[in-house]
């Protein structure tokens, strides 16, 4: 393995944050009301999935089923339970389905089960020529390597002869892969990393290595990296086989990251390039508040650069990152957060804030809103959703 450490314990390259988020988010006032602020009306109307439409802009999570956006219109896709797996392939009940850009079905094959999660590994066997053109070609169904989470609620495993507690049950292709009485946990997200399989405990908890041994997992960005072997006392770690360590608590707090370019951004000042580690010291000062209740927006591709995107959820600002002039600035207010850490983390998990093309979606109180990037107001976009994605 290849050591690597770097540490600033003075201010390096970010050097310009020093003063901006102090002044900008600690001297942010409030109302307290925490509501939304809505300053547009630009809501898109719900059409018959048979009118005519245009290429799908981003799939909507519903109890009714999943609804396609166009970026003008919403359509019901399929009634039912479904999950997106990859980019256009969805799961509806047991069946899972290649699509083309307009949402119509391509290819389709059945699946082992009904899954609360699923995932395609695109990252080796015969699925890894398949990874550069799943955004623009339909994915061959029959090459693709499926992993699939059952969740058995307490009733099921009690009858099967186990605890009445949740558990998962976890499918690869249609073999039952492991022990699912050795899971007595709910996943709230299934992640493929380098065809590493993760799975993460609900509510929020820890992560899970289901098909290797991997352990002490801080962080993992299935697009990106995984941080395990976490030791916070004497400040190591490895990230993708490498050994780092670092000098500041702050790392214990580093798990909101964004990728500008070939370099990994966290919220509180710690970059990752593929081989260092490196943290920045006036960043984490003026993060040292706020950094609990921060989370990642997105990135939005802004004059030849992917600018990053963050939520202050106790006060509702957003905060943006330009990497190339290395600039923090407070953006846009989404709703009129009283501060409270209580109020950050109540909406932290809410939120579920995402950026599509020239939208910032995110929920709030039942509501799903858009802020559009072009015009600067943010309009109620839809109800009914518990989760936006990219299509």
């Amino acid at each position: 393995m290849i050591r690597t450490i770097i540490k600033y314990s003075t201010v390096v390259a970010v050097s310009v944050l020093a003063g901006i988020l102090i002044v900008t988010l600690v001297g942010c006032s409030s109302d307290g009301s925490n509501e939304p602020i809505v300053t547009g009306d630009d809501t898109p109307p719900i059409i018959d999935p048979d009118d005519p439409h245009g290429p799908v802009v981003a799939s909507l999570i519903t109890a009714e089923g999943i609804k396609f956006y166009d970026g003008e219109s919403i359509w019901l896709w399929k009634s039912g339970s479904g999950e997106r797996a990859e980019s256009r392939v969805y799961a509806n009940g047991n069946t899972l389905y290649a699509l083309d850009a307009e949402g119509s079905t391509v290819k389709s094959r059945t699946i082992i089960t009904e899954p609360d999660r699923i995932r395609i590994d695109l990252s080796s066997g015969s699925s890894s020529t398949l990874k550069a053109a799943a955004k623009s070609d339909p994915i061959e169904l029959a090459d693709a390597d499926i992993w699939i989470v059952e969740t058995l609620s307490a009733d099921e495993a009690m009858a099967l002869g186990a605890l009445p507690k949740p558990y998962t049950r976890i499918w690869s292709n249609s073999d039952e892969y492991g022990d699912w009485m050795s899971r007595q946990y709910e996943t709230d997200e299934l992640t493929i990393h380098n065809g590493n399989i993760f799975a993460r405990t609900t509510p929020g908890g820890a992560w899970v290595h289901i098909n290797g041994a991997m352990s002490r997992i801080h962080t993992v960005i299935g697009d990106g990296f995984v941080i395990y072997d976490f030791d916070p006392d004497i400040r190591t770690a490895v990230i993708d086989g490498v050994d780092v360590s670092w000098s500041y608590n702050f790392m214990n707090g580093a798990k909101q990251w964004l990728r500008s370019g070939a370099k990994w951004y966290s919220h509180n000042g710690y970059t990752w390039d593929g081989t260092t580690l490196a943290e920045h010291g006036s960043a984490m000062w003026d993060w040292r508040s706020y950094g609990n209740v921060v989370i990642t927006a997105g990135t939005h591709y802004e004059n030849g650069e992917d600018v990053l995107y963050f939520i202050q959820c106790a006060t509702g600002h957003v905060i943006r990152y330009v990497p190339s002039v290395n600039q923090y600035t407070e953006f846009v207010r989404l709703y009129t957060g009283d501060g409270q850490t209580e109020t950050g983390l109540f909406y932290k998990a809410l939120l579920k804030p995402v950026i599509i093309d020239d939208g910032l979606f995110f929920i709030f109180d039942a509501t799903t809103f858009r802020y559009d990037f072009t015009t600067g107001l943010t309009s109620p976009f839809a109800t009914g959703i518990s989760e936006v994605m990219e299509y």
